[in-house]
């Protein structure tokens, strides 16, 4: 564990972290502080912060078995977040645009799975659902 400062507009921002791998990758945990600390006051608040920060980080730690714990209110939230039901609109393309990408991804997934499939004969199996008329 250790004590981070930032600055921010002026002032200093004092946290405790705590930094662990999860799955090979490295995660950090922090608690908050307080703004500008005397050492007095630092030294008051890391015993509090301490404890805070080592069940946080041991929660975070333990792997959870979905058949027997059921999910909190946060972790449902994130996945109805997930799991939404609106369409997704590619504002950024027009439908010309859409239209070129989608037969340009078309013929390169076909490419790359070994097919040779011709780009007049995917502009057709998107219009109308042609399919070509022999394997190649």
């Amino acid at each position: 564990m250790n004590v981070e400062v930032r600055s921010v507009r002026g002032r200093k921002k004092y946290y405790l972290a705590h930094s662990y791998r999860r799955a090979g990758r490295p995660e950090k945990v922090r608690v908050f502080l307080g703004y500008d600390l005397s050492s007095g006051e630092l030294r008051k608040r890391l015993k509090t912060a301490r404890v805070r920060l080592e069940n946080r980080a041991d929660a975070l730690k333990q792997i959870r078995d979905p058949y027997t714990v059921s999910l909190d209110s946060y972790e449902t939230a994130e996945l109805r977040g997930l799991a939404s039901d609106t369409k997704v609109r590619m504002i950024h393309l027009s439908e010309e645009g859409w239209q070129r990408f989608t037969e340009a991804f078309a013929y390169n997934t076909n490419a790359i799975e070994g097919s040779t499939v011709t780009d007049d004969e995917v502009k057709a199996v998107l219009a109308g659902g042609m399919w070509p008329e022999r394997p190649k």
